[in-house]
């Protein structure tokens, strides 16, 4: 029964038209700066119990032990002090906090030093100079372009 005279295929394409013609719209109205997407990590890139110790190690020693201020500090030391291998804290570095590499971490470190101690009223007459080198950095040279970084990120 086709009251229309119309074949099967006719009666498909009119009734699909709409809805991609719908849809169509819908994408093309999209505000995609005002939706909320979420950051979503995939199974893989959770992070382990031995991943969140030492990452806890590593804070730990970074806030209680200021191993920063030690300006030459390097991560085969920091490695042997937590336990771990190397390539284990740099990838514990990189990928789980965020880091692009080691030197950054500890520069950041170092600035957020730095920043606490300037926010500080009873250190106003000691010289950024003073400041940066007892927060591990070797000069104003190396403390200025860290510092100008950690204010971009």
């Amino acid at each position: 029964f086709n009251p229309l005279g119309m074949d099967l295929t006719t009666i498909k394409i009119l009734c699909i038209w709409p809805a991609i013609l719908f849809l169509g719209i819908w994408l093309v109205n999209l505000d995609l700066d005002k939706m909320n997407f979420e950051t979503v990590r995939l199974t893989a890139d959770i992070l382990t119990e031995r991943q969140e110790r030492i990452i806890s190690n590593l804070d730990s020693l970074m806030s209680e032990r200021k191993l920063y201020e030690n300006n030459q500090l390097r991560i085969s030391d920091l490695a042997k002090q937590l336990g771990v291998t190397q390539h284990k804290l740099r990838e514990t570095i990189n990928r789980d906090i965020g880091y692009k590499n080691f030197s950054t971490y500890l520069n950041a470190r170092r600035v957020q030093a730095v920043k606490k101690v300037l926010s500080d009223p009873k250190m106003r007459d000691v010289s950024i100079l003073t400041i940066a080198l007892n927060t591990g950095f070797n000069s104003l040279t190396t403390f200025c372009p860290s510092s100008y970084k950690m204010r971009q990120i």
